[in-house]
């Protein structure tokens, strides 16, 4: 979609702060330009990916 990076995948150790939130009843996070910053990574405990 114009205007969006795409999904986040962690690998590794990596880590980022993404915008996004986390549904009720959907497990990984969904970006969203208007939330606050949420940790993402393995040192976070939320080590899957954000969808777009």
């Amino acid at each position: 979609m114009e205007g969006y990076m795409g999904d986040y995948w962690n690998i590794a150790n990596s880590a980022i702060d993404v915008r996004s939130f986390i549904p009720e009843g959907i497990m990984n996070p969904v970006a969203n330009k208007k939330q606050p910053f949420f940790p993402m990574g393995t040192s976070t405990g939320i080590d899957g990916f954000c969808l777009r």
